[in-house]
This record gives structure tokens, sequence and C-alpha cells, in this order.
């Protein structure tokens, strides 16, 4: 794959309060930076379709490559 066809996905995470109070992780594992999202998306009583198409995509993607 050339430079130019490659893709990334950044993601930048701002804890809530601005702490965490587990013991952290490095590489963040991206099973639970996933969990997060659903769960902020289940915040609401119901998720929208756009939510749903956004995080079933994001669920089918190869395990990702992880540039710490």
């Amino acid at each position: 794959m050339s430079l130019s066809e490659a893709r990334a996905l950044v993601v930048t995470v701002r804890l809530h309060a601005g702490r965490y109070h587990g013991e952290p992780e490095w590489p963040p594992s991206p099973a639970r930076l996933f969990q997060a999202l659903v769960a902020g998306s289940a915040k609401r009583s119901t998720l929208d379709d756009e939510d749903v198409r956004a995080l079933t995509w994001l669920e089918a993607q190869a395990p990702p490559s992880i540039a710490a």
C-alpha cells in the first residue's frame, strides 16, 4: 500500500471530569474504546440509524495497527 492509499482513524479521548479511576493501558485497548463509544451512544434512550451504521461499520473493521 502506498502512502497515498494509507488511511488512519485518529481518536482523541477526553476523560469525563479529567480523571480516570482505573489503571491506564499503553497502548490503549481498541476494544475498550469501542465499548466506550457504544456506551456513550446508548446514554440516550435509543440509538439513531446514523449511530447504528457508524458503530456497525467500526465493529466490522480489521484489527487496528496502533501507532503510539
